[in-house]
Order: structure tokens, then C-alpha cells, then sequence
């Protein structure tokens, strides 16, 4: 994961963005690497007949521009 956030900022990438299933047990590792939760897509995939929630994950790589305090992670 880390070669990936390294390539994505020599190539110019200002935020990486990514879902995980948070039975899936990688949520732990991509907060290590920084990324922050910012939703969730509820169902977002169904395996074998059943619904999974996916969580929205980011990580900004150059200073975080200034936004407005409706963004959704400021309420999580």
C-alpha cells in the first residue's frame, strides 16, 4: 500500500480514495497507512446472497484544501 501512495504522489495525485468491507479486516491496515473513513455505501455488494456495506476510505497526499463544515467526514 505504501508503493501505491508513494507512486500516486511522484505522479501528482492529490487524494487517494478506496472502499473496503469492513468484515474483510483491511480497514485496520489502510488507517495505518493513513487513510481516514469518510461514508458509507449501505449493500454496496452482495456475495453469495448477502448484502455488505462498503466503507469510503481517503488520504490526502498535499495539504488538505479548505471545505465548507457540511462535508460528510466531519460528522463522523
Amino acid at each position: 500500500m505504501n508503493a501505491a501512495v508513494q507512486w500516486a504522489r511522484t505522479s501528482g495525485v492529490a487524494i487517494v480514495k478506496l472502499t473496503v468491507v469492513p468484515e474483510s479486516g483491511a480497514r485496520a491496515c489502510y488507517e495505518r497507512c493513513g487513510f481516514r473513513v469518510t461514508g458509507i455505501d449501505p449493500a454496496a455488494l452482495r456475495w453469495e446472497g448477502k448484502y455488505y456495506d462498503e466503507l469510503l476510505m481517503h488520504r490526502w497526499l498535499e495539504p488538505q484544501p479548505q471545505r465548507s463544515s457540511t462535508d460528510v467526514d466531519a460528522e463522523l
